[in-house]
């Protein structure tokens, strides 16, 4: 999945484990506090394979930062939107 390490919710701090889709934290939810969840990212992971200058030569999409997002390659589905 990318270089997402895990997902933590902003309200508990219950950290998931990335490779499936949540709808927020299901923790905080069985409560009746819907609460979303931030994405932890292996930084070093990406400065290793892409330098900041790759990314001025990119198409200006929102996968320009594709090492940053939680997809593969091959799982990328596009309908042309820009920057997001």
């Amino acid at each position: 999945m990318g270089r997402v390490v895990s997902l933590t919710c902003h309200r508990c701090g219950t950290e998931y484990p990335p490779g499936r889709n949540y709808f927020g934290c299901p923790r905080c939810a069985e409560a009746g506090k819907p609460s979303n969840l931030i994405t932890n990212y292996d930084l070093d992971a990406v400065a290793r394979v892409v330098d900041r200058s790759v990314y001025a030569g990119r198409e200006p999409s929102m996968w320009r930062y594709k090492e940053l997002l939680p997809a593969d390659d091959e799982h990328i589905v596009t309908l042309g939107e820009g920057y997001t």
